[in-house]
């Protein structure tokens, strides 16, 4: 969940439904996200994060000044695959940053902000000689 000033956002990850057409409304696994208001639940039609990456899991957000820094792991689309933790921006007016792939192997990650222009990006890789832990740091 993301809470700023122009709205608040709620992702989730599904794993457990089948994508067939014998469950009707309910989502095929992935991540999805939602604008979200207090006492009304979801305010949109919830939005697939699956456009130029592949098997999202672990949705992060974080309010990012006026925008929502959205994560995810994923695997890539082009050639070699990775693993990787994958950031985008969604700003106010609904426009959505391309994804910015970052790691290799990554098994976890975590998000964090720091006033209105800085964020920060945690990640864990598996290495054969043990785990190895990357930190970035992202402006607007």
């Amino acid at each position: 969940v993301s809470f700023g000033v122009n709205g608040s956002y709620v992702a989730w990850f599904t794993g457990e439904s089948p994508a067939d057409d014998s469950l009707p409304g309910r989502p095929a696994p992935g991540v999805y996200l939602n604008a979200w208001l207090p006492r009304v639940g979801p305010v949109h039609a919830r939005l697939a994060l699956d456009d130029d990456v592949r098997e999202p899991t672990h949705p992060l957000l974080a309010t990012f000044g006026p925008a929502t820094l959205i994560g995810v792991l994923a695997r890539t689309t082009t050639s070699p695959e990775r693993h990787v933790l994958s950031l985008r921006t969604l700003e106010s007016g609904g426009t959505r940053s391309p994804w910015l792939h970052l790691g290799d192997h990554v098994a976890s990650a975590a998000l964090a902000t720091h006033g209105e222009a800085r964020a920060y990006a945690l990640w864990t890789e598996k290495r054969e000689e043990g785990p190895r832990v990357r930190l970035v740091k992202l402006s607007r």
